[in-house]
């Protein structure tokens, strides 16, 4: 019976053992898991940094990208308004030697117009500048000249006189024939005739 009792207790002690062990396994699982679930934990953690940063590194691009795309349409705009401008300044000039060249056509078709009737001679001193010569208005002396320099471009413009007219006389002529425009064709000539007229009466008082 003792023995029983003695075999009895080795079977318990072996099972408290056996159970001992399965708590320590049971322990290690759990440690085990724990464990894991730290390491999901900081997974997920630099997981979640890596996001904000690429979120981050997302937004800057965007506005990288945004403020590049509102300095492209800036320059774009300016360039267009550039090119209109220079197209404007192009187009002014055009018209402006347009109009010179009217102008100076009109005085090449003078040339010869008047020189017999008016003692007339005119000479290109320079580029869209012409020089009027009279004789025949002196009486005292047909062959004394009287002469102005007419300079063609925008406007027309008297840079010399020779003898000098009264000032506000000259200025009155060349204020008709500015305003008169390249459009009316007899400007020109009722200038040149006026021109003379004034010559005369220039020697008829002196």
């Amino acid at each position: 019976r003792s023995q029983a009792f003695h075999q009895e207790g080795q079977r318990a002690l072996r099972e408290l053992q056996a159970e001992r062990r399965a708590l320590e396994q049971l322990e290690d699982g759990v440690r085990e898991s724990a464990g894991r679930q730290q390491e999901v934990a900081n997974v997920r953690e630099r997981g979640a940094k890596v996001g904000q940063a690429v979120r981050e590194g997302l937004e800057a691009m965007a506005k990288r990208s945004e403020s590049a795309a509102k300095a492209r349409d800036k320059f774009r705009a300016l360039e267009e308004k550039r090119v209109e401008d220079i197209r404007q300044e192009e187009q002014a000039l055009a018209q402006q030697s347009a109009a010179a060249a009217k102008r100076l056509a009109e005085v090449d078709g003078f040339l010869g117009l008047f020189k017999a009737r008016l003692g007339l001679e005119l000479t290109r001193v320079a580029p869209q500048t012409v020089r009027f010569a009279y004789t025949l208005i002196d009486e005292a002396d047909l062959d004394a000249e009287f002469s102005f320099v007419l300079s063609v471009g925008a406007d027309y413009q008297v840079p010399a006189c020779e003898p000098q007219l009264p000032p506000r006389r000259l200025e009155a002529l060349l204020g008709r024939l500015n305003h008169a425009g390249p459009s009316e064709a007899a400007a020109l000539p009722a200038f040149v005739c006026c021109m003379r007229q004034s010559f005369q009466e220039l020697a008829a008082h002196s």
